[in-house]
């Protein structure tokens, strides 16, 4: 898996980005993957399915506001099982000249100052 690259930005409290890593040398590109975590590379849980899971599993509330900002919502006891996409990641993830990147985005609030 020498050619993904997962693309993370963290935002400083101005919600400017301090980081973000780098893509290979664009000239050794000939092909460029682009492959969706939620639902699409794993099938992750909704909110609706995920908090009835979480309060089943664990006798307790989902202890947070949203669901999408939250790495807990891909945390067990919460179950996360290869999606449709997923064979096919790995059957193409070692090709060479390819450039693979995984996308997740998490929601993140806006609180009030």
């Amino acid at each position: 898996m020498e050619n993904t690259v997962v693309i993370e930005r963290e935002l400083d409290a101005n919600h400017n980005i301090i980081e973000l890593k780098s893509l290979q040398e664009p000239d050794t590109i000939e092909v460029l993957q682009i492959f969706d975590f939620d639902a699409t590379l794993f099938d992750t849980p909704l909110p609706e399915t995920g908090t009835l899971e979480y309060e089943e599993k664990t006798g307790k509330r989902w202890p947070f506001k949203g669901w999408w900002g939250c790495k807990e919502s891909l945390m067990a006891p919460l179950e996360i099982h290869p999606g449709p996409a997923y064979k096919d990641f790995f059957d193409h993830i070692d090709r060479p000249n390819t450039h693979t990147i995984v996308v997740r985005i998490q929601v993140q609030y806006l609180t009030r100052l």
